[in-house]
């Protein structure tokens, strides 16, 4: 990512950076799968949030986790994963400060569950 600091305790409540590490660690088969170009920066900032100078870290825009986990979506169910609950999209801001907020979905997406 192009950032070298970040803020814990992250979006997830892990209070160092080896606890995120950990369980990022279920994302491996994903990521190396390249399945989506929104992928690492949606993972970064939940488990590895940039600090700012806000007193909590940023949380990934709606758009990119929608966009994600429709690139994302085939490869998921050949890999026997599931989307973890506490990363289904409707827990992030759909406005707002949030990182990623440039990606666009239809919005037909919006309306599909995962």
């Amino acid at each position: 990512m192009s950032y070298n600091q970040t803020i814990f305790p992250n979006l997830l409540h892990h209070s160092t950076q080896e606890q995120a590490t950990l369980e990022m660690e279920q994302f491996r088969p994903l990521i190396h799968t390249k399945c989506s170009s929104h992928l690492e920066l949606f993972l970064c900032s939940v488990y590895a949030p940039v600090c700012t100078v806000l007193e909590k870290p940023l949380p990934p825009c709606r758009s990119l986790c929608l966009a994600l986990t429709k690139d994302c979506a085939d490869t998921i169910r050949r890999l026997g994963l599931s989307w973890p609950e506490i990363l289904e999209c409707e827990r992030f801001p759909s406005k707002g400060l949030c990182v990623g907020d440039s990606v666009t979905v239809p919005s037909h997406w919006k309306d599909v569950h995962h």
